[in-house]
């Protein structure tokens, strides 16, 4: 088993840049509109206007006890039946469910991970320290930090007046400043004890404290219904039919990740924090349609031989399929940034699939070949293959990045958000050429 988060792999994350501009007369500043109608960022010093901060994961990530490999129970059942004038019929019921998975996962809630020392926010702060584990709402691997909810009370000088006793602190001006201290934009306010933190490093501890971590189960639950109904070649013609009736529903999507095309095998950034109590994850965690679930598809294809004793002597040798293509749509999400990474494509605002589907899709194929006889054991075969031949371009995927960027109480919105990003094929051919012999 091998994982990249074992390695020291530097990351840079933070920094903004404001777009190509023009100065009018009154010394304003208009962004410059590219041909698609959004804004050119300029990557250079001189529009930088935040700076960023450059991180290397952790080198020494440790394996939970009794980590195992992830697993998944699939339960099929079905019958087949021979039907008169050579049809088969075949039904299937799958139920396919993740029993285990692996993944990295640490004990920071976003609220802990974004908290520091008030007023100075430069001395004190939380490390989120990874343990590669099982993860489930049962998984025991960390020492839980202890937060403390309250509105805060100020006085003129801007110190805090009310700090729970419990929390972390430090004495100014003989009032005790929380040490792990977060406020999110004047909507919430917590701060944490010392317990689960390093007074002198401010990681966290991989040690089990008897109590759940506060992660969910990891939930892949598919179900599907499978008809066929197919027909030998017979008399000149063979015809195949099938139909699936599915749904996949879940908070995990597996090693791969769909809705935001992360890649990470193990190490994704689904469970690399807690829900907390701020609820600055939305709907992560909540169990919903997943990004790959299509309820129906459905495959029609038929095909006819030529042959002069069937009484085409003028085409014999000539085959003509027909192909059918039918599917229903997918889930549309409403992505936050992630709070904490501040990269797109994180967060699902109102639950998964929470704007509908994309819209569904029908396809018509046409395959014909022709076989000529060059001599008793050589045929030269033409081939050719038109897809979609009635150029359906309906929309595949649109863009469901609600915000590219998280700012604390006013994410910059999207300008793409919910226009299309991929569309299905339109009409194509294929040519071909085979010498048998």
């Amino acid at each position: 088993m091998a994982e990249r988060s074992l390695s020291s792999e530097k990351d840079w994350t933070g920094s903004l840049f404001i777009p190509d501009f023009t100065t009018n007369a009154a010394g304003q500043r208009i962004a410059v509109i590219n041909s698609f109608g959004t804004v050119n960022p300029i990557v250079d010093a001189a529009h930088q206007i935040a700076p960023g901060v450059v991180s290397a994961q952790d080198p020494s990530n440790p394996f939970a006890p009794g980590t195992k490999l992830g697993f998944t129970d699939e339960h099929t059942f079905g019958f087949e039946q021979q039907l008169p004038k050579n049809f088969t019929l075949s039904v299937r019921y799958i139920n396919r469910k993740s029993k285990r998975i692996i993944e990295d996962a640490a004990i920071l809630s976003p609220e802990a991970a974004l908290s520091c020392d008030w007023p100075n926010c430069g001395t004190f702060f939380i490390n989120q320290v990874y343990a590669i584990s099982n993860v489930s709402k049962k998984l025991d691997a960390f020492t839980n930090l202890v937060p403390f909810m309250f509105t805060p009370t100020f006085n003129a000088a801007g110190l805090i007046t009310n700090t729970p006793s419990g929390c972390a602190s430090t004495v100014l001006s003989g009032l005790r400043q929380p040490n792990y201290y977060y406020d999110n934009g004047g909507k919430s306010t917590v701060c944490f004890a010392q317990t689960g933190i390093n007074a002198a490093t401010g990681d966290t501890f991989v040690s089990p404290d008897g109590k759940p971590d506060g992660f969910p189960d990891a939930v892949r639950n598919y179900k599907a219904l499978e008809i066929e109904l197919n027909r030998r070649f017979a008399n000149g013609w063979q015809g195949f039919f099938n139909w699936r009736i599915a749904s996949l529903r879940g908070n995990f999507e597996g090693h791969l990740r769909n809705d935001n095309g992360q890649t990470d095998p193990g190490i994704s950034s689904l469970f690399d924090f807690t829900e907390g109590d701020l609820n600055l994850l939305g709907d992560q965690f909540a169990v919903g349609p997943l990004n790959s679930d299509r309820r129906h598809i459905v495959n029609v294809f038929g095909s006819y031989s030529f042959s002069k004793d069937r009484g085409y002597r003028m085409l014999n040798g000539l085959n003509l399929g027909l192909n059918t293509h039918f599917e229903t749509g997918l889930p549309i999400n409403s992505l936050n940034p992630h709070p904490v990474y501040l990269n797109a494509g994180e967060v699902p605002v109102g639950g998964r699939g929470a704007l509908g589907r994309t819209p569904s899709y029908a396809r018509f194929d046409v395959h014909s070949d022709y076989s000529w006889g060059i001599t008793e054991k050589t045929k030269l075969k033409f081939i050719a293959d038109f897809f979609n031949i009635f150029n359906s371009q309906r929309v595949r995927r649109v863009d469901d990045f609600k915000a590219l960027d998280f700012v604390a109480g006013a994410n910059p919105p999207n300008p793409d958000f919910l226009k299309p990003r991929a569309f299905y094929l339109p009409f194509n051919l294929r040519l071909g050429l085979r010498l048998e012999f």
